[in-house]
């Protein structure tokens, strides 16, 4: 279960900017989760939940955006957003086509007090 190690690494650094900024709690968490990263929420957020008890983050609320998934046809050059991969392009039809984004890990900021 790699969200262990991920929800870590998540709770090392916002403490880490959080003490930078002389926070008492941190409350609020943003993540960006691509869809294809195999990443699954549930089992991040019992993770964090469990290794952020005692922290400056325990108790904080762990916030999910999850963009589309961008294709690019490898026929036609057509950007394709999408929910679900594979897809087809919906210019040509092609299947041929390259994964643009997905894959994404990101913390985009945080709540503190």
């Amino acid at each position: 279960m790699h969200e262990v190690s991920l929800a870590e690494g998540i709770l090392k650094t916002v403490t880490e900017i959080a003490k930078t900024q002389n926070a008492q709690r941190i409350t609020t968490i943003y993540l960006k989760i691509g869809k294809l990263s195999g990443i699954a929420q549930d089992p991040l957020e019992f993770a964090f939940e469990a290794i952020s008890r005692d922290s400056i983050a325990q108790n904080a609320k762990l916030v999910f955006e999850v963009p589309q998934i961008v294709l690019q046809c490898t026929k036609c050059n057509v950007d394709v957003k999408t929910k679900n991969f594979p897809a087809p392009c919906p210019k040509c039809g092609s299947t041929c086509v390259q994964i643009k984004s997905g894959f994404e890990f990101e913390i985009l900021s945080m709540e503190i007090e």
